[in-house]
C-alpha cells in the first residue's frame, strides 16, 4: 500500500475519532440488521497489461449480511460502524481457453461519518465518509476450459507459502443511506475502494473494488 493511501486512510480515521470522542456520551443510538448485494471487481496495478484489465473487468455478484450501529450526535452529524459477511471475488474470461470466477469471502467492519442533508423533509439523505477493513474467511477459484468443458474448482490454501491472496483488505468507504421518516426501513447506497494489494503476485497485484445495495432495519424503533 502506498504512502499517500496510508495518509488518506488515517486522516479520515482521525476525522471520524475526532468527531465521535467531541460529543456528549448521551447522543441518541439506533442499531439494526443489514441484507444486500455486492456489485464488486478489481482494479490492476500495472495499468499498462490491457490484455490482463480485459480479461477481468467483469463484474461479481455476492451477498452481505450483517449488524450496524449508528449514533446521532446532533441533528446534523451521525456517527456509525458496521460489521458484516461480506462476498467479493472476480469473473474472468481468459483469450477463450478458459473462464471461471473467484469468490472472496470476508468478515468486513467499518467506521463512518455521516451529515444529515435534508433534517426537515420526511425523505432524509445521509451522505457520508469513513473507511473500512475486511479480513478473508476463506474463498475458492472456479475455471471451466472453453473447449472440453472440464470444471476445476479449487479453495485458497492459506497454510501454503505460495498462495496467491493476502487475507486482508482495507480502504476508503463512500456512502448515502435515504430513510424515510417515522420507518424503520433504510436504503444504503455505498463505493468501498480498496488500498491494498490483495494479490501477492507483482506480476499481477490488483485492489478490490465493490460496490454495494443494502437494505436495512432500524431495531431500535421496536424499544422506543
Amino acid at each position: 500500500m502506498k504512502l499517500h493511501d496510508n495518509n488518506l486512510i488515517s486522516f479520515v480515521l482521525m476525522v471520524v475519532a475526532l468527531i465521535c470522542f467531541a460529543q456528549k456520551s448521551t447522543a441518541q443510538t439506533n442499531f439494526g440488521v443489514s441484507l444486500g448485494s455486492n456489485f464488486s471487481s478489481i482494479r490492476y496495478s500495472d495499468a499498462n497489461n490491457r490484455e490482463l484489465i480485459k480479461e477481468h473487468k467483469k463484474i461479481k455478484t455476492g451477498l452481505n449480511a450483517g449488524l450496524f450501529i449508528r449514533q446521532n450526535i446532533n441533528p446534523i452529524i451521525i456517527v456509525g460502524s458496521d460489521l458484516e459477511y461480506s462476498r467479493k471475488g472476480l469473473k474472468y474470461n481468459q483469450q477463450g481457453l478458459k473462464k471461471g470466477k473467484i469468490k472472496l469471502n470476508y468478515l468486513t467492519w467499518s467506521a463512518m461519518g455521516y451529515i444529515n442533508a435534508s433534517p426537515k423533509k420526511r425523505w432524509r439523505l445521509y451522505p457520508g465518509i469513513g473507511i473500512y477493513s475486511s479480513f478473508m474467511i476463506n474463498g475458492k477459484f472456479t475455471h471451466t476450459l472453453t473447449k472440453t468443458g472440464e470444471k476445476t474448482t479449487k479453495p485458497i490454501d492459506f497454510k501454503s507459502n505460495n498462495y496467491e491472496y493476502t487475507r486482508w483488505d482495507a480502504g476508503l468507504q463512500l456512502a448515502i443511506i435515504m430513510t424515510l421518516k417515522n420507518t424503520p426501513w433504510e436504503l444504503m447506497l455505498a463505493y468501498q475502494h480498496g488500498m491494498i494489494e490483495s494479490s501477492k503476485r507483482n506480476a499481477d497485484s490488483f485492489k478490490n473494488r465493490n460496490l454495494k445495495l443494502v437494505i436495512q432495519y432500524n431495531l431500535s424503533s421496536l424499544i422506543k
